[in-house]
């Protein structure tokens, strides 16, 4: 039982942490950090039919 309460004090605090970085962003205007694709993608172009194929194959479950 007290294995099981330490697990949820620490989710809660990184749920905690998650929302105070975001409040943060908000009250000082800072727009969230933009990922960038470098490395293995670099160099990679992907084209606007391509994506529209990911994102069927991706959510194509999502509809009900």
């Amino acid at each position: 039982m007290e294995k099981y309460i330490l697990k949820r004090i620490e989710a809660m605090q990184a749920e905690l942490e998650q929302i105070k970085q975001i409040i943060s962003r908000e009250v000082e205007a800072k727009p969230p950090k933009k990922t960038k694709l470098e490395g293995l993608w670099a160099g990679v172009e992907i084209t606007d039919e391509e994506l529209e194929e990911a994102k069927i194959g991706v959510f194509s479950d999502a509809e009900g």
